[in-house]
């Protein structure tokens, strides 16, 4: 899936569905969906959203689809110690916008890579030989759906070990009365 949607999105042929959606629900929608798989393959998996709605100018499948890209990262990539927490937090800088975290207790990204990560098939391990599979196009993906949302995913690593990947959306100024 992620191959067929960056052909499209690479020929200008994936059209996004933008309206006012709560973020915090279609996170928590995603997370409920994705944790049976990662505690039947023995991870604790923490999720941590507020109560109140965050609302943006988004396509709900398509920022599901980042979550997930991120969340199957972490799992991919977790070798030993089966940690992920997943978080929705506002923030005030660099400007005001919402974060969306996956954090994990993996390989993290080896020094000097941690842009080279984003770019179309490129894989920071040797997943292969690793058994680690996937296109490297997730990421990639993740980013294109971030920033055609006036957004962006970022890297850093995890104090303590691991990896901090972060979807950042600007938050709408007042959600439109339904």
């Amino acid at each position: 899936n992620n191959v067929l949607d960056f052909a499209r999105i690479e020929r200008g042929e994936e059209k996004y569905n933008f309206q006012q959606c709560d973020l915090v629900t279609v996170v928590r929608e995603t997370a409920d969906t994705y944790r049976p798989h990662l505690e039947a393959n023995g991870f604790q998996f923490a999720c941590e959203l507020p109560d109140a709605p965050v609302f943006v100018n988004g396509d709900r499948d398509a920022l599901a689809q980042v979550v997930v890209n991120l969340l199957s990262n972490a799992e991919k990539y977790s070798d030993t110690r089966k940690e992920i927490a997943l978080q929705l937090r506002p923030q005030a800088l660099p400007l005001p916008h919402i974060a969306v975290t996956v954090l994990d207790r993996g390989m993290g990204v080896p020094k000097g890579r941690e842009e080279k990560i984003f770019e179309q098939f490129y894989r920071a391990h040797d997943s292969l030989s690793n058994g680690i599979q996937g296109s490297g196009l997730g990421l990639t993906l993740a980013r294109q759906i971030a920033r055609a949302h006036n957004g962006e995913v970022v890297y850093e690593p995890r104090e303590g070990g691991g990896s901090c990947f972060t979807l950042r959306l600007p938050v709408m100024a007042s959600p439109k009365s339904e």
